[in-house]
C-alpha cells in the first residue's frame, strides 16, 4: 500500500504531463492522476513531483510526515478508525486520496460510514443526506464533537419531563426511527404495547409532544371502521385500552341486564361490522331457515331470550281466533309450524286414537262433524239430520234420539244398536207380535223404514205355499193384525216353516 501511494504522489493534470516531468514517468501515473490529492496539488497549485517524491529519477515514497512540512498549521485528529487507532500511524491519505480509488476524497465520509464501523460506531442513518462538515470539524479539536441539535432543530421541544437533551432518546447517526423502539426503556411494556397495526409509539404520539391532547384520534387511521351505536360508543377507549393488544372490553361489562343469546354479543352485534343505522346483523346471517309465513323473526323470537316457549298465549298474539278451546299446546299439532307453517299437521287420531279407531264408516273425517276444528272444539256439533236427513224423519229417527241406538265414535255411547226387545219387550208387543215365530223384529222391521213391511212378498218370505192365498189382497196385515184396535179378521198365522 505504501509503495502504491508513493507512486500515486506523481501529481499532474489529467491529460497532461506532471509539473517538472522526469525523464521517465511510471505507468501508474495514468491511474492516479485524477485522484483528489493529485488534482489539488498538481492541477490547482502546480506542485512539482520532486516536492513530494524527491529525486525524480527514483520516485521515492513520501515520508510519513510529508504533509506536515507544508500543512503544519493543520491539526491532524485521531480518527477512531485511522491506523493509529489500531496501533498504526495516522495518515492524511486516509481521507485525501492519492491512489487509483477516486472515491477517497475529503468529505467522502459515507464511503466508510454507510456501514457500521466495528463494535462502537454504527452505520450513519439519520443525517446521512447532510454534509458531514455541517456538524463535524475534521481539522479542529475536538473533531467529532457535533454541533448543538437546536442550531438546526429549533422548533423541536423536549419530550415530557426529560432533561431536554436530544440524546436522551436519539443517537446522532442512528436510523431515522430508531428512537421509536426506545420508548419501552422508560415506559415499560405495559404502557408501550407494540402489536399488529401499532408498530411504533409515534404512530399515535407526536414524537416531541407526548401529551394526551396531542395523541392522534383513532379515526385518523381507522376511518373505515363504522361503529355500532356511535352515539353510545363515540370514544374508542370505551371498549379498547390504548396500550393493550388484548381483546376489547366485554359487552356484558356495560350491558349487564341483557339475557344472552347463545354465543357472544358480537356474533349478532359486530362492533365495527354493521351498516350505518343498523344495530344487529339479520337473523338470516346465521339461521338459514324459512320464515313463518310473512312474519319477521323478531315477531316470534326475543333476541336476548335463547329459548322460545310456544303456547296458545304466545301464538295467540297473531292467531287470535285460533287461540281458544282445549288444544292449548300449539306445538303438539303444529310440530313444524314455526318455520314451515304449510306442513301438514298430524291427524287427530295421533292423540284421539280410541275415537279414530271406533268411528263408523262415513265418520272417519273428524271435520265432517267437528266443524269448529281443533281450535274451536266446544263449538256445537251439527245434528245427525244434517247428513242423515231421510233416516231422521222415518222410523225411530222421528221418535227417539239417534244416540239411543248409535254412537259416532269413542268409548262413550252404545257400541252398536241395542236389541229391539230393550225398548219393545214381548209382553208389550200387540196382536200377532206375540207369536213366537214373530219374535225376531228385523224379519219385518228396519229401524228407519217408513212403515213396517206387510206386503205379500214380505210375508211369503217365511210363509211358503201361500203365494196364491187370497190373490186379490195386496197386503197380508189387512187381515192378519199386528196392532191393537185395528179392524179386521184376526186369524192365527200359519206355522212358520221348519
Amino acid at each position: 500500500m505504501r509503495a502504491l501511494l508513493a507512486f500515486a504522489l506523481l501529481a499532474g493534470c489529467a491529460g497532461s504531463e506532471p509539473v517538472g516531468a522526469p525523464a521517465r514517468v511510471p505507468r501508474t501515473w495514468r491511474e492516479v492522476r485524477d485522484s483528489a490529492g493529485h488534482t489539488a496539488h498538481v492541477q490547482w497549485h502546480g506542485v512539482a513531483c520532486r516536492e513530494c517524491h524527491g529525486d525524480e529519477k527514483k520516485f521515492e515514497p513520501p515520508a510519513a510526515d510529508l504533509c506536515t512540512r507544508c500543512h503544519g498549521d493543520v491539526d491532524v485528529p485521531l480518527h477512531p478508525h485511522s491506523p493509529v487507532a489500531v496501533g498504526g500511524t495516522p495518515a492524511c491519505q486516509d481521507c485525501h486520496g492519492f491512489g487509483a480509488d477516486l472515491e477517497v476524497k475529503p468529505w467522502g465520509c459515507m464511503r466508510c460510514h454507510a456501514q457500521a464501523q466495528g463494535m462502537t460506531t454504527g452505520a450513519v442513518g439519520a443525517h446521512a443526506d447532510q454534509a458531514c462538515g455541517e456538524c463535524h470539524r475534521p481539522h479542529e479539536s475536538p473533531s467529532l464533537a457535533a454541533r448543538d441539535c437546536a442550531s438546526c432543530h429549533q422548533q423541536v421541544g423536549a419530550h415530557g419531563k426529560l432533561t431536554g437533551e436530544c440524546n436522551d432518546c436519539h443517537r446522532t447517526h442512528e436510523s431515522a426511527h430508531e428512537a421509536d423502539r426506545k420508548c419501552v426503556n422508560c415506559h415499560g411494556q405495559q404502557h408501550a404495547a407494540i402489536f399488529a397495526g401499532h408498530q411504533k409509539c409515534t404512530g399515535c404520539h407526536e414524537p416531541h409532544g407526548f401529551t394526551k391532547v396531542a395523541v392522534r384520534k383513532c379515526g385518523s387511521c381507522h376511518e373505515d371502521q363504522p361503529v355500532l351505536a356511535s352515539a353510545k360508543h363515540e370514544r374508542c377507549e370505551t371498549c379498547h385500552k390504548p396500550h393493550q393488544a388484548a381483546a376489547a372490553k366485554s359487552c356484558g361489562s356495560c350491558h349487564r341486564d341483557n339475557v344472552q343469546h347463545p354465543g357472544e354479543c358480537a356474533s349478532c352485534h359486530p362492533p365495527h361490522g354493521v351498516s350505518a343505522g343498523k344495530l344487529a346483523l339479520t337473523c338470516e346471517t346465521c339461521h338459514q331457515v324459512p320464515r313463518h309465513a310473512t312474519a319477521e323473526c323478531r315477531q316470534c323470537h326475543e333476541p336476548h331470550v335463547p329459548k322460545l316457549v310456544v303456547s296458545t298465549t304466545f301464538c295467540g298474539r297473531c292467531h287470535t281466533e285460533q287461540a281458544s278451546g282445549k288444544h292449548t299446546d300449539c306445538a303438539k299439532c303444529h310440530v313444524a309450524a314455526a318455520h314451515t307453517p304449510t306442513k301438514t299437521a298430524p291427524t287427530c287420531g295421533s292423540c284421539h286414537a280410541a275415537e279414530a279407531g271406533s268411528a263408523p264408516a262415513g265418520h272417519a273425517d273428524c271435520a265432517s262433524c267437528h266443524q269448529g276444528g281443533p281450535h274451536a272444539p266446544g263449538k256445537a256439533l251439527p245434528t245427525c239430520a244434517s247428513c242423515h236427513e231421510t233416516q231422521s224423519h222415518q222410523g225411530h229417527g222421528a221418535r227417539v234420539a239417534c244416540a239411543s241406538c248409535h254412537r259416532p265414535h269413542g268409548p262413550k255411547g252404545v257400541a252398536s244398536p241395542p236389541a229391539c226387545a230393550t225398548c219393545h219387550p214381548a209382553a208389550e208387543r200387540p196382536a200377532l207380535h206375540a207369536v213366537a215365530e214373530h219374535g225376531r223384529c228385523d224379519s219385518c222391521h228396519q229401524g228407519h223404514e217408513a212403515k213396517p213391511r206387510g206386503d205379500r212378498a214380505g210375508c211369503t218370505t217365511c210363509h211358503k205355499g201361500l203365494e196364491k192365498h187370497e190373490p186379490g189382497a195386496t197386503s197380508c196385515v189387512s187381515c192378519h193384525l199386528f196392532g191393537d184396535g185395528r179392524p179386521g179378521i184376526r186369524r192365527a198365522a200359519p206355522a212358520a216353516p221348519k
